[in-house]
């Protein structure tokens, strides 16, 4: 039982030795931890009349106002399914 716990813990090492190392080479597609994410992050926006939270380029405005659809710009929410 020694015997494989210690050959389990020697394969485990190896492997992630092996992840580090693939991950540090120049050129390798893995993305470092804590690295900047490539797209640009969107925020997020309340409906100024459902409350319900949409990417600020999809928001329609009116006045300081900002809604996400033509019914909640009139003022009109859509009914819950």
């Amino acid at each position: 039982m020694t015997r494989f716990f210690l050959l389990a813990l020697f394969f485990g090492l190896v492997w992630r030795s092996l992840g580090r190392l693939a991950t540090s080479l120049p050129g390798s597609p893995a993305a470092p931890r804590g690295a900047e994410p490539t797209t640009p992050v969107e925020s997020l926006i309340a409906c100024g009349c459902c409350g319900v939270y949409h990417p600020a380029s999809r928001m329609l405005g009116r006045g300081g106002d900002l809604f996400c659809s033509e019914a909640c710009r009139r003022g009109e929410p859509a009914e819950a399914p």
